[in-house]
């Protein structure tokens, strides 16, 4: 919780020079699974704050391109031979993100 908020710190004083991508810990799901959402829940006093990170997650890109060369994403992103930047470029950023995607395309 604490090192999230320090770099949306950042952000709010650098918004040029801090970009944030969309990994597969900033889902819903996987943040209840992995302990975020009760770290947020005991920290912040209640389940309330919880959706309000889910809102911010789900506004994150899952990929950034540095200087149309250098193609920047989560490495957990795809297990899966095949992927073309078209297949990130097209992942819907407000919804929760597959669980155990099958296929590039989920």
């Amino acid at each position: 919780l604490e090192g999230l908020l320090l770099i949306l710190a950042f952000k709010l004083l650098h918004p040029e020079s801090v970009h944030i991508n969309r990994g597969i810990h900033e889902d819903g799901n996987a943040a209840r699974f992995f302990g975020f959402h009760e770290e947020v829940r005991r920290k912040c006093g209640g389940a309330r704050i919880f959706p309000l990170f889910e809102a911010l997650f789900a506004t994150l890109p899952v990929a950034a391109v540095v200087d149309s060369c250098v193609a920047v994403v989560h490495g957990g992103l795809s297990r899966h031979p095949g992927v073309l930047l078209e297949h990130v470029r097209g992942i819907p950023t407000m919804e929760e993100l597959p669980n155990n995607p099958s296929t590039y395309e989920e």
